[in-house]
Order: C-alpha cells, then structure tokens, then sequence
C-alpha cells in the first residue's frame, strides 16, 4: 500500500515529497517536516483501518449474544433499537451511551 501511496501522490501527482525530512539543499523547518510527514503516516493509519474494524466487529459480535441485549429483547423493546444501544453501552467506550437510542418509551 504503501508505494501505492507514493506512485500516486509523490510520483504521480507530485503533490507530496518521496522522503526524507527535508527538500535537499533546504533548512528544517515546521512547514517542511510535516509536509514530509504527510505520506508516511497516511500510510500507517491505512494500514491500521482493517484490524480497527475486526475488532469493532468481534466486540458488537459478542455484545450481541450478552445478557444485556436477551434482558432489552425479552422486555419486549423493538429489536434494532435495543440491539443497537445495548451493545454500544455495554461493549463501547463511556460516551457510547449518548450515541445510542433507549428502550424505554
């Protein structure tokens, strides 16, 4: 993926640089490192995306099937709106709570 990247946007669109930390012959500067900065860790976050959404699936998979989304579905709620919060509240970070919808109405 990664010379994907570069064929694309330092070859390609010459929008970014190859490498380096630096244009040769120029000093360092702030502007300079992060525009070479650019590439690698787009690079790196792109890498990360697949193994971020197994594992969000395998946690939403296991919530599922807890006791939290069998108490909400047998306290007759609408399924796709208790499935949806219970396993946001119970598997997700602690804002998740706000994302999701309440049973009760």
């Amino acid at each position: 993926m990664s010379l994907l990247l570069v064929a694309v946007f330092a070859v390609g669109l010459r929008a970014l640089p190859t490498s380096g930390a630096r244009a040769p012959g120029d000093p360092y500067s702030v502007g300079g490192l992060a525009a070479h900065a650019v590439l690698p860790l787009l690079a790196l976050t792109l890498s990360q995306v697949p193994w971020l959404v197994l594992s969000m699936r395998a946690a939403v998979h296991d919530a599922v099937g807890s006791d939290a989304v069998r108490g909400a579905r047998a306290r007759a709620c609408a399924a796709v709106g208790c499935s949806g919060a219970t396993c946001c509240r119970s598997r997700c970070s602690p804002p998740s709570p706000w994302w999701g919808r309440d049973c009760r109405r």
